[in-house]
């Protein structure tokens, strides 16, 4: 409840938690217009009625650069992901070589990105770390964009051929 609270009573500055007397009996009518934004309003509207998103990660994906439209795709791949665990860490099948093969909240892919994390100057132990998680997500996704036309590409779920 107090979670809840405040991510409705925060903006992206500063949270304030509210006590549990404090909050009102019956739900407020519009109790996220303290945001201002019209789109980040609804995004978050759609996130809380969603049992399968990650809400507690709102603000820092917002700083780190998503668009309020992109919100609630973005918290119910990273909950299908990480289940909104920014330290899951993706079984490596050499654990002597690599401690991960996925990292943090978006489940950045070690093989596949390590070095391009490396170009932009941060390391895959960063990915544990919610914004830079986030912040290099939001480069993926635009490089997924430009590249082929589709920002969600990389978090794809991969088709099973069907086995004859």
């Amino acid at each position: 409840m107090i979670l809840l609270a405040a991510l409705i009573l925060s903006s992206p500055s500063s949270i304030v938690l509210a006590e549990e007397a404090e909050l009102p009996e019956e739900p407020v009518a519009a109790p996220i217009s303290y945001f201002g934004s019209e789109a980040l309003e609804e995004a978050v509207r759609d996130i809380l009625d969603d049992e399968h998103s990650c809400p507690q990660w709102v603000f820092t994906a917002v700083s780190a650069g998503w668009e309020p439209a992109e919100l609630p795709r973005l918290l119910r791949i990273m909950y299908r992901e990480s289940r909104c665990i920014p330290t899951a860490c993706g079984e490596t099948d050499s654990p002597h070589v690599r401690r991960c093969r996925d990292w943090g909240l978006m489940q950045i892919n070690d093989y596949s990105w390590k070095k391009t994390v490396r170009s932009l100057g941060l390391n895959m132990e960063q990915m544990h770390n919610p914004y830079w998680n986030l912040w290099f997500a939001r480069w993926l996704y635009e490089y997924s964009l430009g590249r082929n036309g589709d920002g969600w590409n990389p978090w794809k779920p991969i088709k099973q051929e069907a086995t004859q």
